[in-house]
Formats: C-alpha cells, sequence, structure tokens
C-alpha cells in the first residue's frame, strides 16, 4: 500500500496525517500549527502525497481523537520491563510498532482526555541524562508506520483501540515505576509563613490575651496578629524582637 493509500485511510478514521521528512522527523509541510487543532481535507492530502514524501507522520491530541502514543527510547531498553506490568487485557487494545533505532511506539486513544507531551522515565547513560519513555500528546506528533523502517507489530493506526482513563493510567504509572532519575525540585518548598506581631512586648509565648489594651504599640494601634489573638482568646503567632516602630 502506497503512503497516499496509507494517509486517506487514516484521514478516514479521524486522524490528523500529514507527509513528514523522514531523516528530519517532522512534517514535510511549511506550516503545520493548524493542523493541530482541524484536520486536513481529503484535498490536502492528496496534493501533499502527490508529492511523493518519503514518510508519514500523524499528529496527537484531540485533533486525532485524542490519540497518544508512548515512545520508548534508546533501543527501546525498558520496552520489555514495562510491558511485563500491563494486564494482557490492555495490551490486546495497544498499537505496537518498532522504529528504526530499535525503539518503540505505543499508540491508542483514550476519549477521557490526554495530557500534552510528558517525559516519564530518564537515566544516566555514558554519563549523560536519557530519556527513555515519553508521551507524545496534545501538541506532539510521530513518524509512523509504513513510512520506511517503522514496522507495525501489533495493531495499524487505521484501527486504534480505546483506553478508559483508568487504563492509560496504568500505563503510564508502569513507565513511572521504571524511572531511574530523581529530578531535584527547582524551587526550593517554603516554610510556612507565620504572621508575626509587631507590638512592643518581646517574648515567643505568652498566655491568653483577653484585652486588647495590653497589646497596644506605642501609638495606640494593635496589630493584626494581636486583634487575631484577642478574638479567639489565645496567641498563635510568635512575636518579633524588633522594636515597635515610632
Amino acid at each position: 500500500m502506497t503512503l497516499l493509500a496509507n494517509a486517506q485511510q487514516y484521514h478516514a478514521v479521524g486522524l490528523s496525517v500529514l507527509p513528514a521528512r523522514r531523516k528530519e522527523k517532522r512534517p514535510g509541510i511549511p506550516s503545520w500549527k493548524e493542523f493541530q487543532k482541524q484536520l486536513p481535507s481529503a484535498n490536502h492530502i492528496a496534493a501533499w502525497f502527490a508529492n511523493a514524501p518519503d514518510a508519514i507522520c500523524v499528529i496527537c491530541g484531540q485533533v486525532s481523537g485524542n490519540l497518544e502514543v508512548l515512545d520508548f527510547d534508546h533501543q527501546g531498553e525498558l520496552f520489555d520491563a514495562w510491558l511485563a506490568a500491563i494486564p494482557q487485557e490492555i495490551c490486546d487494545k495497544l498499537v505496537v510498532e518498532q522504529t528504526p533505532s530499535g525503539g518503540f511506539h505505543v499508540a491508542y486513544r483514550c476519549p477521557e482526555g490526554i495530557s500534552s507531551n510528558r517525559k516519564l522515565a530518564a537515566g544516566l547513560r555514558d554519563g549523560k541524562r536519557m530519556t527513555l519513555i515519553e508521551t507524545r500528546g496534545e501538541g506532539g506528533l510521530v513518524l509512523c508506520a509504513p513510512t520506511e523502517g517503522y514496522q507495525l507489530l501489533q495493531g495499524d493506526y487505521a484501527h486504534l483501540g480505546a483506553l478508559s482513563g483508568n487504563e492509560r493510567i496504568t500505563l503510564l504509572d508502569a513507565a513511572w515505576r521504571l524511572n531511574e532519575l530523581v529530578e531535584e525540585t527547582r524551587q526550593r518548598s517554603r516554610p510556612e509563613r507565620t504572621p508575626v506581631s509587631r507590638c512592643a512586648p518581646v517574648m515567643t509565648t505568652m498566655p491568653a490575651v483577653t484585652s486588647r489594651r495590653s497589646c497596644r504599640r506605642t501609638d495606640g494601634s494593635t496589630c493584626r496578629p494581636c486583634r487575631m489573638a484577642t478574638s479567639t482568646g489565645a496567641v498563635r503567632e510568635r512575636w518579633t524582637t524588633k522594636p515597635p516602630r515610632p
């Protein structure tokens, strides 16, 4: 079957399909952003593939019926371990293909919704951080069979299985469990902020406040923490050692 025939078949089942450049792994048209939101027309398909491109790709996400693809990189080294954790009844719904590099694509639809591209598992290889499993979701794309080097092992893109939200989470969770790197948080966790009284008395604890008069500033005003303490009958905030403001 030619690339044009496959493209027409994929288009007929609601996939946003485009010609691609195999070596560059990107669409073979100048601009494809609009086809992340709407399907190309049959005329688009005919015109594009009349130019004999060497690859075909599909855009993932809502435009293609909530298509999501798990991408197993680095010769697919984690694929077998991941597959062993997936129940057979879910495996049977998946489209599986091998990529030219020896990796794998696992494709499915999830009507309940998917996310954008996510990195699920990473590891150090030869001292370098490598992404080992990631998703191609909203806004992403994949080159696929019958492009040269892409071999379908189970199912095909014209007959994608539909997963429930829980079944999708099973796939993602199995991938997350294979992550070898614990990412450092980019932002330090901030301690819980505690209201600080700026009243004249200097102390760390004090008994219940029964009168605002005992917490008066030198200017006669009362700070918010002390007003709160008065209303609740106990001081829950720590006091500062700073002198009162004039």
